[in-house]
């Protein structure tokens, strides 16, 4: 007897199982909508610089469709934004679990993550992050952020300049358009004592962006360390005006 209840179990199971299957589908394809929703939702009110209405629309799109539209990389980003480094790095490594992107996409969350961790006061996990960020990002066409100047600009703040300047270096000759690469580059070199190649690589980077007044101020001690006082005065001068424009200019907050 107990052998044909088993049998009727199972009969009732496949009966039911494309029912389920239906129903399931129909929840995620439900879920999936009200994410890309609540995504548009985060969009603008990101545009509108209403960074917690932006965090919490992020946060369900990630939460409802975590696969969808990079929902997670831009939920963790906002977090990150707001200070919340715990909350975000979380939303970090579920945009990674999710990623399906290129190497790029992958290598553009593991930077991110890396400056959170950075955030959060943990070096040796934020270095891993930047060599992971590091590896996808050789793994494929160059994309817009390098990774080994964020990476680079990390390993000086940590006393490790000669480590840096390998990667700053290799970033400013893969991308000699890029004014932050030859800004990073100059900071290293002057760190490391070498004045006369870090004026030239911030010369390099104003050059790129004349407007830049944080390398005006790195570019005057440079000049100062070569004796170069009158420039250096000029520089300083100038990066100051800047900063008291840039003091006054009103805020400017975005997700890349």
């Amino acid at each position: 007897m107990w052998c044909d209840r088993v049998v009727k179990l199972k009969q009732t199971v496949w009966l039911l199982f494309p029912s389920l299957v239906v129903a399931l589908s129909g929840r995620a394809a439900q879920d999936i909508s009200a994410g890309l929703a609540a995504l548009e939702e985060g969009r603008a009110a990101l545009k509108a610089r209403n960074m917690e209405a932006a965090a919490a629309a992020f946060g369900k799109a990630c939460a409802l469709a975590p696969s969808e539209a990079d929902s997670c990389y831009y939920s963790a980003q906002t977090l990150h934004i707001l200070g919340r480094f715990d909350e975000s790095q979380r939303a970090f490594e579920r945009a990674l679990e999710h990623a399906t992107a290129t190497a790029q996409g992958k290598a553009r969350i593991h930077r991110a993550a890396a400056l959170n961790l950075v955030g959060l006061g943990q070096p040796e996990k934020a270095e891993i992050q930047f060599q992971a960020a590091v590896r996808s990002y050789l793994d494929h066409a160059p994309g817009p952020e390098d990774p080994r100047v964020d990476y680079g600009a990390f390993l000086v703040r940590q006393g490790r300049t000669e480590d840096a300047l390998q990667l700053l270096e290799k970033a400013a000759k893969a991308k000699p358009g890029s004014a932050r690469a030859h800004a990073e580059l100059g900071k290293a070199l002057l760190d490391a004592g070498k004045a006369q190649a870090a004026a030239k690589s911030l010369e390099r980077a104003l050059a790129l962006d004349p407007s830049a007044w944080a390398i005006r101020l790195i570019l005057g001690r440079a000049y100062l360390q070569l004796g170069r006082t009158q420039e250096a005065d000029r520089e300083f001068m100038l990066g100051r005006e800047g900063w008291s424009r840039h003091q006054n200019s009103p805020a400017v907050t975005g997700v890349r």
